[in-house]
C-alpha cells in the first residue's frame, strides 16, 4: 500500500485531506505531521511514497523543509508535491528548482481532486 504524508501545520486541514483520503483512496495510508522539523525526523521511519508538503509553517518554511528533504538520502527520491495557498511570486520555479514535482494550489482543488492527482504522480513515479 502506497504511503501518503501530509506535511502541514494546519490541523483543520490536516483532517480534511485524511478524510478525503480515507473516502476516496482506501488503497492509499495517509499519514500526517503538523510540525515540519518533527516531519523531517520522522520521514526515515515512516517511508512515504509521496509527500504533500504546505509552505507556510511556523519556525520552519516549506522551502527549508523541502531543500532538506531534497539533500537527505533517504528522501532525496521520494516526489514533494507542494501543496499550498502561498501567492509568492515565482513559488512554483522556485519549488521545481529545488526538487519538487509540482505545486498544486489548494483553493484551486476541491479534496477529491487531490487525492485524484496524487495518484497520477505516484502512478507516474511508481511505473
Amino acid at each position: 500500500m502506497a504511503k501518503v504524508f501530509y506535511i502541514d501545520d494546519d490541523k483543520e486541514q490536516i483532517e480534511l485531506y485524511g478524510f478525503a483520503f480515507k473516502t476516496y483512496a482506501s488503497d492509499l495510508e495517509f499519514v500526517s505531521e503538523n510540525d515540519p522539523q518533527k516531519a523531517l525526523r520522522e520521514v526515515g521511519d515512516i517511508k512515504p511514497d509521496i509527500i504533500l508538503l504546505d509552505m507556510i509553517m511556523p519556525d520552519m518554511s516549506g522551502i527549508d523543509v523541502l531543500t532538506t528533504l531534497k539533500h537527505n538520502s533517504i528522501a532525496e527520491n521520494i516526489p514533494v508535491v507542494v501543496f499550498t495557498n502561498s501567492s509568492q511570486h515565482n513559488l512554483a520555479s522556485i519549488c521545481e528548482e529545488l526538487g519538487a514535482e509540482k505545486v498544486w494550489i489548494k483553493s484551486n482543488m476541491v479534496p477529491k481532486e487531490v487525492v485524484a492527482k496524487t495518484k497520477e504522480v505516484l502512478d507516474k513515479n511508481i511505473a
